[in-house]
């Protein structure tokens, strides 16, 4: 059974359709992120363990400085809000690792639904482009 909609309905669709394809977009870029930014981080972390006498630490608006490094066999992450929990680096290397590759599950799963919206969007949007040519081509026989 095929199911009717009006004009109108099909372009709410169509905006709604953007709209949520306008939120994964962006909660893909703000997953890139944190995936970047967990990469650099276990970069850092292993430079740390080859116990090097300094580094050159980001401090973050392309600013670097160099530290000395006087642990090399543990750090301090968050684990909530106002809560820290010191551990090897290798344990939290391995938990950014895991972390990484969650995020590129979820990363995979976002573009996939990205991919589903758009083409959603693509055949609403030619759908509405068909009914524009036939008002067009009633208007111009009248």
């Amino acid at each position: 059974m095929a199911q009717s909609f009006s004009e109108n309905q099909i372009i709410q669709m169509a905006q709604q359709e953007d709209s949520m394809l306008s939120n994964k977009k962006s909660y893909l870029n703000s997953l890139s992120n944190i995936l970047l930014d967990t990469i650099k981080t276990i970069e850092s972390l292993k430079e740390i363990q080859k116990k090097p006498k300094k580094l050159m630490m980001r401090l973050g608006a392309g600013v670097l400085v160099d530290v000395k490094i006087e642990q090399t066999e543990s750090c301090q992450r968050t684990f909530s809000e106002k809560g820290y929990k010191k551990e090897k680096i290798s344990d939290t290397i391995k938990w950014l690792e895991d972390k990484k590759e969650k995020l590129g599950e979820q990363l995979t799963k976002v573009k996939s639904d990205i991919a589903t919206s758009e083409t959603r969007l693509t055949e609403l949007m030619s759908i509405i482009k068909q009914i524009e040519a036939e008002k067009a081509k009633n208007i111009s026989v009248k």
